[in-house]
């Protein structure tokens, strides 16, 4: 029997082409890669030479478009919120340079445990976060980002795994590092007083403020040309997860790691088309913590594609104001938002009452049977008379792509997303140790109940595990997922780091659809 067969006879049907079995062994469900590149795992895009993380900035964005917008804020320096002011990529790369100068001249990045060198990020979404965090990705510094809601006692014990002696921060952060800080230098931006300035002073922390560390930096900038790059196998970020069970586990990501999670969303879905191109500058909106890898992945791809980068002005609930400024093109986020505009827009149609709610009723209807048959996402009348002005008002006008994680979202939701707006919504599956690559849905699979077939970079495969009764031969399949490949990380539950892990395993056991797909 061959391996598709026995495929098809353990409940996957291979047969719907986003899946592709390409080994199996005993005991273990068949090994799965994309159909799209079945036979090698994508480490980085064809037409791509980037062996470090600000390769995708430098190489990428900046060599695409140096005189378009890169990155733009809301948010004032005094805490008052406006029309989003841009920087260009020039303008970005230069001050990526300038603080990469200074990190080094002024010695806050120390060699520390297993001889690297780290840099805390302990803020919200901003353009300095990301101006920190690529001087780190060009000049070899560890980046370990950290909630800005953690606890002092969270952050003193990765404090104390790293031995980092340097966290950036905003103004807003600087409180509660005064009460307890186990830093031995704060650099901060935004509004610091001079009240709260000798607080810091009393802390005993040393404070160093972004701007002055910039001209530092722009006095010193011949020193950059003394470092070594590093490469894909080296540490690029030290991405700490929850830690549900004892003390948070850090998970040691490459810059190889990195770059080949963001390789899959740039790769065709379907013989040339793409969910996101360069071909014209995307437009995303970045809310989701860049604590959390999903977005890191996302923030890193847009900036190989020549993107511009819209931050929220630092508060969930005023999202949809943030996006009526900005109207991105490209929208990812997760389902306690999207389930949030759901019940936005059905609500605010159904207390109209009335013909206004009788349209609206009459157009999702249409639509949604449309898109069943045959995957139609635009209709002449009802996206002119009603959908049209609804996705004008929150933003989401120019928006061709929606994408989701991190938890699931129901399929009616899901489909009156793709309608309402016209556009692309795909639903993935990753975790912090795998770079956040998994799965991810392919818009031509119309299919319902699953996540999508493996991303280009990744094959998985179902292993049993027979004392929790969890048996890939079972109908459906049932078994502990585990994924291999180019976005496979170290894993450091403890310094100092282990061996290289080339595969991972996932903390939740079930089944693969029935169509191949996860």
């Amino acid at each position: 029997m061959s391996e598709e067969e026995e495929a098809n006879a353990s409940g996957l049907d291979t047969s719907v082409g986003f899946s592709h079995v390409v080994g199996s062994s005993p005991g273990d469900g068949p090994v799965l890669r994309n159909a799209l590149s079945p036979h090698a795992l994508v480490a980085c895009r064809a037409d791509a030479d980037y062996r470090n993380m600000y390769h995708m900035f430098a190489r990428g964005g900046l060599a695409r478009r140096p005189d378009a917008p890169c990155f733009g804020s809301r948010l004032r320096p005094d805490g008052s919120v406006g029309p989003f002011e841009w920087q260009t990529y020039a303008q970005v790369s230069a001050r990526i340079d300038a603080i990469a100068a200074a990190l080094w001249k002024v010695q806050l990045v120390p060699s520390a445990a297993q001889g690297l060198r780290f840099l805390g990020l302990y803020c919200k979404n901003s353009p300095e976060w990301m101006l920190a965090a690529e001087a780190c990705y060009k000049t070899g510094v560890v980046v370990v980002p950290m909630y800005d809601t953690l606890g002092a006692e969270v952050v003193s014990y990765i404090q104390g795994q790293t031995q980092m002696a340097s966290v950036v921060c905003s103004a807003a952060e600087l409180p509660s590092l005064v009460k307890k800080c186990p830093f031995r230098h704060v650099i901060a931006y935004g509004a610091v007083g001079p009240e709260l300035r000798a607080q810091c002073a009393r802390a005993g922390f040393q404070l160093h403020l972004l701007a002055q560390l910039e001209e530092q930096g722009r006095a010193a900038a011949s020193l950059l040309d003394q470092l070594q790059e590093p490469g894909t196998g080296d540490v690029a970020l030290l991405c700490y997860t929850s830690g549900t069970t004892g003390d948070p586990k850090g998970a040691m990501l490459t810059h190889g790691n990195v770059i080949s999670a963001s390789s899959n969303v740039s790769f065709p879905y379907a013989p040339g088309k793409f969910l996101i191109s360069d071909d014209v500058q995307e437009v995303h909106l970045s809310y989701l913590p860049l604590a959390h890898i999903f977005e890191t992945v996302v923030m890193n791809l847009m900036l190989s594609l020549g993107g511009a980068v819209g931050f929220y002005q630092g508060d969930t609930l005023k999202i949809i104001e943030d996006l009526a400024a900005l109207r991105p093109t490209v929208f990812v986020s997760v389902p306690r938002l999207y389930n949030r505009i759901y019940d936005k827009v059905v609500g605010g149609a159904r207390d109209k009452g009335g013909i206004a709610a009788a349209l609206f009723s009459r157009a999702l209807a249409t639509k949604l049977a449309n898109f069943n048959a045959d995957g139609t996402l635009t209709h002449g009348l009802w996206d002119r008379l009603v959908f049209g002005k609804v996705a004008a008002q929150l933003g989401l006008d120019r928006c061709h792509t929606m994408i989701t994680g991190s938890a699931p979202l129901s399929d009616a939701v899901k489909d009156f997303l793709r309608v309402a707006f016209s556009v692309n919504m795909v639903e993935g599956y990753g975790m912090t140790e795998s770079a956040a690559a998994g799965t991810l849905c392919n818009p031509l699979d119309l299919s319902k109940g699953h996540v999508g077939a493996p991303v280009v970079s990744i094959e998985i495969k179902l292993q049993d595990v027979p004392e929790m009764n969890y048996v890939s031969a079972a109908v459906p399949p049932r078994g502990e997922l585990c994924m291999c490949g180019p976005t496979s990380p170290h894993i450091s539950p403890h310094l100092p780091i282990p061996p290289h892990i080339s595969q991972v395993r996932s903390a939740c056991a079930g089944p693969p659809s029935s169509r191949g797909t996860s």
